[in-house]
């Protein structure tokens, strides 16, 4: 007897819980901008392992201090490519699209040094700017 009525006493309790899960939820809304804004930070921070990007630049970094100059390239080049296009904060005019060019052809023309330091300086201002862009989308989801 007494173990039914506990039994009953904890399933209203969790009906009560749930009830009372749904009527917030349902009681705060979004614009649809601020939905957006959620979605894209959701996005970003689940697809890109920022952390590993940053490895790949110490790596880089490290490989220049030593002048291992193809290493440094190709690490810094695998960390540009993982962060991919989404590093961009809207407004923020860069030029990292154009020292890659220049690497490019640094690289083309046999001059690995210079294009591994290129390539090196351009991964760490898109992983600030990752950073920054993470930041702002973040702040804004975090509005009540």
């Amino acid at each position: 007897m007494f173990g039914a009525i506990l039994l009953c006493l904890i399933f209203a309790s969790l009906l009560l819980t749930l009830l009372n899960t749904q009527s917030e939820l349902t009681t705060k809304s979004y614009s649809g901008e601020e939905f957006q804004e959620m979605a894209e930070f959701e996005r970003l921070t689940q697809s890109i392992d920022i952390e590993l990007i940053q490895d790949r630049y110490e790596e880089g970094v490290n490989f220049i201090s030593i002048s291992r100059w193809p290493e440094a390239l190709t690490v810094c080049k695998e960390g540009v490519d993982f962060l991919g296009e989404d590093y961009s904060v809207p407004g923020v005019l860069e030029h990292t699209s154009n020292k890659l060019r220049v690497a490019y052809y640094q690289r083309a023309q046999g001059d690995i040094e210079h294009a591994s330091q290129i390539y090196c300086n351009a991964l760490e201002a898109r992983i600030n700017l990752y950073r920054k862009k993470i930041g702002a989308l973040g702040a804004g989801s975090n509005k009540s």
